[in-house]
């Protein structure tokens, strides 16, 4: 089985790419909803948040309390990496577990959409990585269009991510000029290649 990895920054366009990939029947992988649905679902790992956070991370109706977790982590680089220690391989079990599914089901490639793909070393478990790119302006009016965010505040997101440009084995152009479904057949041809 051939897996997949896909990741760019915020607003660069992985969630589309992801889409088109399903639409070709290439089931993906979404890390950060499944992280999500892990922290609140999943005993053991709620366990290990509330003995490195505190029983306030979770609100009384057992969901994250976000805004409790983002000022613990704001400014604490060792507590973030104590957190993405814990979740990271949580996911990572999790994704094993549902690509060994989707093997059952006869596909033979899966994907696994990431943001921070690069930044938490996971780019090497995967046979291939795309990066999305796209001019960083079109990323910030995307993503506050998106997520109804102001301006300044998606600009602080995107100074703290590292630029994936070039750090993949394919780079798709996703400047809203070049064809984005097109590089990503083209792509998934070349991965059909090396089956």
């Amino acid at each position: 089985m051939i897996k997949l990895g896909i990741t760019g920054g915020i607003g660069s366009g992985k969630s589309v790419v992801s889409a088109v990939l399903r639409i070709a029947g290439v089931p993906v992988y979404d890390s950060d909803s499944r992280a999500k649905e892990l922290q609140t679902s999943n005993e053991k790992l709620r366990k290990q948040l509330i003995a490195t956070l505190g029983a306030d991370c979770y609100l009384p109706d057992g969901q994250l309390n976000k805004p409790y977790i983002a000022n613990k982590i704001f400014n604490d680089k060792q507590l973030l990496s104590a957190i993405n220690n814990i979740v990271h391989p949580a996911v990572w079990e999790d994704f094993e577990q549902w690509a060994e599914q989707q093997g059952s089901n006869g596909h033979q490639t899966v994907g696994f959409e990431s943001a921070i793909l690069f930044q938490s070393r996971l780019n090497v478990r995967f046979d291939y990585v795309w990066t999305v790119d796209a001019p960083i302006e079109v990323c910030i009016d995307r993503a506050c269009k998106r997520d109804n965010k102001q301006r300044e505040q998606i600009e602080a997101r995107v100074k703290n991510q590292l630029s994936t440009k070039g750090l993949g084995d394919l780079s798709i152009n996703n400047d809203g000029h070049h064809s984005l479904i097109g590089q990503v057949m083209e792509g998934i041809t070349k991965l059909r290649q090396d089956l």
